[in-house]
């Protein structure tokens, strides 16, 4: 320093110079490092190279050629050099009921060099926290009781049931809020047990086998349910010491499933009273049972059920003769599924269980011995026509398995004729067909036997 001020580098410009002899003398500049331009002596200095959370005291003293001064000590008189904080850790999300999730807080690994004294945290449904501060979907909560130590709890309250919030928090020292870091996971959403299955009804469907049907929940506790729940046993409190086949449950999955064939591998006993009920299951677990209605059936053997996929049509190339074709029951003769019948597969119905009076079909228990192909002018099946304008036709030779066939002749080739199509076995007849379609549910059997 000098009191031409800040000098960075010199150079000749009138050469004056004399020897003692009066003669001319060079004056030579000889550069031994670059010039440097310092900072003013008063205003702001900044200090580098300091720790961190480190406390230092800082005192200033004026110089001049005398020398220097009395120091004068900064307000406050010790400071430390800090930042805002570093992420949270450890930030957990937990579900704790249909309305409300909590979050764990742990401290950031860096606090940016001063005591982290809070933590912001906040929710929204979008995961970049956009949803305006108006919206009911965006919420924010200070956590000041650190008191306790970590990790720091905050329940969210009043949250949408079943609805996804994402989560983020971010740590305050007397610098500010630093970054904010996700929860894990980012997102959930609150949620219950569900309440009872609906729609649950119970069915005989042969002398060994019981079928229960059920749907979702009325509320389904904010999840996906996943799975039912069918219990069944010989007393009505559930509590007997009866073993398979006289007392068991089958979880059933809820996305093929909306109904369910009670049949142990021994099957259960002819007569004997079951009571049943079934319970709904989303991720949190199973909720509140239901009894079907009865809530309580004795297997026996039953009628078939109805027939299934029967067509119609004129023969060809023979006039007044019309071809019937059907498959045996799927659906026994309740009208409950044996199986099936879930989101996944919602028309069709799944086989019964092994052990029917033959195979799968739903025959009641019992095989059908005979079908009974019936046909009129009526739709109603109810006019005075003489055969073989009216009339009907029992199918008892049934080796040939399904599809089964009747021919119906000596019709007049210019009528429009309806039909219907029943099983027989050991117990009766079963409910008439007179429609086509896997389930006897399309259009009416009818057709004009014109060749």
């Amino acid at each position: 320093m000098s009191d031409l001020g800040n000098i960075p580098a010199l150079k000749v410009v009138d050469n004056q110079v004399k020897t003692m002899n009066n003669n001319s003398a060079d004056v030579l500049i000889t550069t031994i490092g670059d010039g440097v331009t310092f900072p003013p002596c008063t205003g702001q200095q900044l200090v580098t190279g300091l720790v961190q959370g480190t406390m230092y005291f800082v005192r200033v003293t004026a110089f001049n050629q005398i020398g220097y001064g009395t120091a004068a000590y900064s307000k406050p008189t010790a400071q430390k050099p800090m930042v805002v904080p570093g992420v949270a850790t450890g930030v957990t999300l937990q579900v704790v009921d249909g309305n409300s999730m909590r979050v764990f807080i742990n401290p950031p690994q860096d606090d940016g060099g001063d005591t982290v004294t809070k933590y912001m945290v906040e929710w929204d449904i979008l995961s970049n926290f956009s949803s305006g501060t108006n919206s009911s979907s965006l919420g924010k909560h200070e956590v000041t009781n650190l008191a306790g130590g970590a990790p720091f709890i905050y329940t969210i309250p009043s949250l949408a049931t079943g609805v996804d919030y994402y989560v983020r928090v971010s740590c305050y020292n007397q610098m500010g809020y630093g970054l904010s870091t996700p929860s894990s996971p980012p997102y959930d959403h609150p949620r219950r047990l569900p309440t009872a299955p609906t729609k649950v009804k119970l069915g005989v469907t042969s002398s060994s086998k019981l079928t229960v049907a059920f749907d979702l929940p009325t509320d389904v506790g904010g999840d996906p349910i996943s799975h039912f729940k069918v219990e069944w046993d010989r007393i009505s409190n559930f509590q007997s010491r009866h073993s398979v086949p006289h007392k068991g449950e089958v979880e059933v999955d809820a996305t093929k499933h909306r109904f369910y064939t009670i049949s142990p591998e021994v099957g259960l006993s002819e007569s004997i009273t079951y009571y049943v009920r079934v319970s709904a299951k989303n991720l949190v677990g199973y909720g509140a049972t239901q009894w079907p209605e009865p809530a309580f059936e004795q297997p026996t053997l039953q009628v078939p059920g109805v027939i299934s996929t029967a067509l119609v049509a004129p023969q060809t190339g023979v006039a007044g003769n019309l071809s019937v074709a059907w498959n045996y029951p799927r659906v026994p003769a309740h009208g409950l599924f044996c199986g099936g019948g879930g989101p996944q597969n919602l028309t069709l119905p799944d086989l019964c269980p092994t052990g029917m009076g033959s195979g799968q079909q739903a025959d009641g228990g019992t095989p059908i011995l005979s079908y009974k192909v019936e046909w009129d002018t009526s739709k109603w099946f109810n006019s005075t026509d003489p055969l073989p304008e009216h009339g009907f036709y029992v199918v008892t030779n049934l080796a040939g398995g399904e599809p089964f066939r009747y021919t119906i002749p000596n019709l007049t080739p210019t009528k429009k004729y309806f039909v219907r199509i029943f099983a027989y076995n050991a117990r009766g007849d079963s409910a008439a067909c007179a429609k086509s379609g896997l389930l006897c549910d399309g259009p009416v059997l009818s057709a004009v036997p014109s060749g």
